[in-house]
């Protein structure tokens, strides 16, 4: 009787898949390695940052590439559920300027961090559309940002500083956009007395989860105590997990 079972090819490709970790820098950022394995390219030209590669696209590459994610991330049910109770809030907002924390580079080439970072800052402007806060000053700050990633954000009116520059512009009426960071960034933002608003990491995570942060780093409790939380971020992929809007229980958002 004849076989039906045919061998694997010895040289077929099959789909290598790792784990996403988060990893800290000497300055307690958090960077984000791993996830799905994507064939390089060529043609660009690679260095090294963070112990990983990163890929030198142009300024009109880096663009592009945001202008499709943005339309991607517009079109979704997850943009439509943001906008929905913000609108209430449209030109009612008190707050003075936006700070953007820890977004990371545009230029990484493992798994979706790169398409990760440029969706949350689509998802920034649909929040500073909605509310009406689009002339206001928006500050960036990220230790990863590479000169090219400084020239993408500049051409959004987005100002680029050096940290600790960026924590000395936040106030009690700052709104901080600081997503997937470490604890030792939300320290900081409670240093300077709890901003009108803070979207970041779910703070009820580092304070009552199994690793209580408060110890090293005690001004999370501020941010904790002082900010009310408004609603979860819907979910877009893994862009927004465990991500809060929260608001200054003295400054909110009307």
């Amino acid at each position: 009787m004849t076989a039906t079972k045919t061998k694997k090819q010895k040289n077929a490709k099959k789909a290598v898949r790792t784990k996403r970790a988060i990893i800290e820098d000497e300055d307690g950022w958090a960077h984000v390695v791993g996830g799905r394995t994507i064939k390089p390219d060529a043609s660009k030209t690679k260095i090294k940052k963070w112990g990983f590669d990163v890929v030198t696209y142009t300024l009109e590459e880096i663009t592009a590439k945001y202008e499709s994610l943005k339309d991607k991330w517009e079109e979704s049910d997850a943009c439509k559920e943001l906008i929905k109770p913000l609108e209430p809030y449209e030109g009612k907002t008190k707050v003075k300027n936006v700070v953007v924390m820890g977004l990371g580079s545009f230029q990484n080439e493992m798994g979706d961090f790169s398409r990760c970072s440029l969706t949350q800052l689509a998802a920034l402007s649909t929040i500073r559309k909605t509310l009406a806060i689009w002339d206001i000053p928006v500050i960036a700050q990220d230790p990863a940002f590479s000169p090219l990633d400084t020239e993408f954000l500049q051409t959004l009116g987005i100002e680029v500083l050096e940290s600790p520059a960026g924590f000395e512009v936040i106030d009690e009426y700052s709104l901080v956009y600081a997503i997937h960071c470490y604890p030792i960034v939300y320290d900081h933002v409670g240093k300077k007395g709890p901003p009108a608003v803070l979207i970041g990491n779910d703070l009820a995570r580092l304070t009552d989860g199994p690793i209580d942060f408060r110890e090293r780093f005690p001004d999370i409790l501020t941010c904790y105590e002082s900010l009310e939380s408004l609603f979860p971020l819907p979910q877009f992929r893994d862009d927004f997990s465990d991500t809060i809007w929260y608001c200054s229980k003295k400054f909110a958002l009307d």
